[in-house]
C-alpha cells in the first residue's frame, strides 16, 4: 500500500520521510491546523510540513484543495483575505513614503 501512495501522493498523506501513511484522524488535525494557520497570515510551507511531519508533496495536495482561496509566494502561502490586507497595507505605506518625499 505504501508504494501505491508514494506513486500517487494525492491518495493519502505521507510522513516527511515517506515511511508512513498518516491516519485519517491525524490528517483531520493537520487540516484544522492548516486552516487556522492560513487564517492567521503568511505560512511557511517548509515550517508547516516540518512541524507536522508531513512530506512536501502531501502538503501540496492539501493546499490544492484550497487553491482558489490561496496566494503562493515562493515557499510561503496565504489566503486571499490576508493577501488583500497585505496589499492595502503596502499601498498605504508606499503612498505615505511618496507623500513624505514631496
Amino acid at each position: 500500500m505504501l508504494e501505491l501512495v508514494k506513486s500517487r501522493p494525492h491518495l493519502a498523506l505521507l510522513s516527511s520521510n515517506t515511511g508512513q501513511v498518516i491516519p485519517k484522524s491525524e490528517r483531520d488535525t493537520i487540516l484544522e491546523n492548516l486552516a487556522s494557520s492560513l487564517s492567521n497570515g503568511l505560512l511557511s510551507k517548509k515550517d508547516f510540513a516540518s512541524k507536522n511531519d508531513l512530506h512536501p508533496d502531501s502538503l501540496e495536495a492539501l493546499l490544492r484543495v484550497h487553491n482558489e482561496e490561496l496566494v503562493e509566494l515562493d515557499d510561503h502561502v496565504c489566503n486571499t483575505i490576508y493577501d488583500g490586507r497585505l496589499s492595502k497595507a503596502t499601498e498605504a505605506l508606499m503612498l505615505g513614503v511618496v507623500c513624505d518625499k514631496t
